[in-house]
Parts: structure tokens; sequence; C-alpha cells
């Protein structure tokens, strides 16, 4: 159980989100975090060696933050740095996109990428790069982690861009404020979405 007050608050939710993102582990029993504590709460990124971690908190149920990171197309194009996706292909629970990067941490040009992306459960996406320009490495995940009062949105990523040893620094950083910026978007699309009833309602 998360306290609801000041650093105690702030430090219980980095700990959960930490562990849940670096062990691929979904939180149980659900978090007990207040709606309004979730809609005034920054995205919280870290970086630990290659791999970046984002979370952020949404007063919204996990089916509907699913239907929206699923639409891949229409989610991505509202994103700060990407510029064309399209799905490729389609099997099932596996998908490949063809996505554009564009942004400051890609220092103005337009990077390709190839991604195969494959759904868990309704509660984890994971992806991995097959091909691209100037990446050497791109794969992560995406976690739903229900909370009393919504849900906590977790990212990981692990990237390595084909870059002189000198502008790493330069990208990580421009690149995790990227990733911040897109996580505040991805809740507000989140919250513009209507509710989404769950499976045994329709039943």
């Amino acid at each position: 159980m998360i306290a609801i007050n000041g650093i105690q608050h702030k430090n219980s939710i980095r700990r959960s989100v930490t562990s849940a993102l670096l062990l691929g582990l979904i939180v149980s029993p659900p978090l007990s975090i207040n709606s309004a504590i979730a809609e005034n709460t920054d995205p919280v990124v870290r970086k630990i060696d290659s791999v970046i971690t984002a979370s952020v908190l949404v007063s919204a149920p996990p089916t509907q933050a699913w239907e929206v990171l699923t639409r891949y197309e229409s989610t991505a194009l509202r994103m700060p740095d990407i510029r064309y996706v399209k799905i490729i292909e389609r099997n099932g629970s596996k998908v490949k996109l063809q996505q554009t990067y564009k942004s400051s941490y890609t220092f103005g040009l337009k990077i390709p990428a190839l991604l195969e992306v494959e759904e868990k459960g309704r509660s984890m996406i994971n992806y991995q790069l097959i091909e691209g320009n100037l990446i050497k490495k791109l794969e992560g995940n995406w976690i739903l982690i229900p909370t009393n009062d919504g849900t906590l949105i977790a990212h990981r990523i692990e990237i390595e861009p084909a870059l002189p040893g000198f502008l790493k620094p330069l990208f990580a950083s421009r690149f995790e404020k990227n990733l911040k910026n897109s996580m505040v978007i991805l809740r507000q699309i989140i919250l513009e979405t209507p509710r989404v009833q769950p499976l045994e309602a329709n039943q």
C-alpha cells in the first residue's frame, strides 16, 4: 500500500514503478492511488545504464489505456517524435510496424525503423527493432498496472543509437525529455477516450 502524501508517496511510487519495469512484474493487489494525485503527478523518467524507464498515473481503467496504446497508428502520430507510422502486418497478437522518427534527439534527421510488437494479456506490450537506420538496438515494453482509481502506465525502453561517443550524452538528455513529454500526451489521449467496458460486461 502506498502512502498518499509528500515525499513518502513519491518515493513509494518510484520504487513500485522501478520494480515493475525492471522485473517485468504486474503489481498485485491493485495500488491505492488517489485520482486527483494521478492527474497532477508528472511522469517519472529514470535511466539505469542503457535502460530508460518512464511511468505516468492516469485516472482511467486499464481497458481504456490498452485501447489507446494499441491504436498504433493514430496514437503514435500524436507523439512529438513520430512523423510516420503504418501497420505492415498483423498476425494474432503480433504486429509489424513501420515508423519514422524526427526530433531534437535525431538531430533533425528522419530515422526509419521496422518494429515487431507482441501484445500479452491486455496488460503488456513488448517490442523490438527488426531493422532501422542509425539505431543499433531498440527494444522495450509497456506495462499496465491497475490501481484503485485508475492505471499506472509503465514504459521500459533500451535504445542504443549509432552515434559517436561525444554525442551520446546529448542524445540521452534529449531522448529522456521527449519521452517525458510523450507520457504527458499519452495521458491526455487516454483521458479524452470514451471509457471501454470490461469484456465481461458485454457478454
